[in-house]
């Protein structure tokens, strides 16, 4: 089951454990600064710009998605939201991908095969050849020719059909 988290929050309520660095890391504390470790999981970097001129821009970025930010106009309703990023959350430690394969060496199509050596029988050819074979094409056999009584009887079956067909077309 996920922890239910009510839909509006303080920002400084929004903690993560996953930003907390491991407790081997150098940069973890040795547990002596609990505020320390509570400021170190908060989600939110607020940020505020223009603070003397007449346009204030606040920048809140999250810390768990780096590429999140929020940009707003104090005092107003103006403010976009924008993710520039990789979709990779925070991690305490460094990505470092797997070695590759090793490269496999090419397949070697070829067998060598001796032959006798056509002008001196005594000695042997030694000569590639490539283990595939260009096959030839079958194809199936005809079929039988038909019985020429069949022929001559679908023939003049076929000659009356035209003969009655023109009559009826002339009449």
């Amino acid at each position: 089951l996920e922890e239910q988290v009510p839909i509006l929050q303080s920002l400084s309520n929004d903690t993560s454990a996953e930003l907390v660095p491991p407790a081997n890391s150098s940069d973890a504390d040795n547990g002596d600064d609990e505020v320390d470790n509570a400021e170190s999981r908060k989600c939110w970097f607020i940020r505020e710009l223009n603070k003397n001129m007449p346009y204030q821009i606040v920048v809140v970025n999250n810390k768990l998605w780096g590429g999140a930010k929020t940009v707003y106009v104090a005092n107003s309703k103006t403010f976009v939201n924008i993710y520039v990023g990789n979709g990779q959350k925070y991690r305490g430690q460094y990505y470092t991908p797997k070695a590759p394969a090793v490269i496999q060496s090419q397949y070697n199509e070829f067998k060598e095969v001796e032959t006798a050596n056509p002008d001196n029988e005594e000695e042997t050819i030694t000569t590639q050849q490539s283990i595939f074979v260009v096959q030839t094409e079958q194809m199936p056999p005809p079929p039988p020719p038909a019985d020429d009584e069949e022929n001559q009887e679908n023939d003049a079956n076929e000659n009356e059909n035209q003969n009655e067909e023109t009559e009826q077309a002339t009449s």
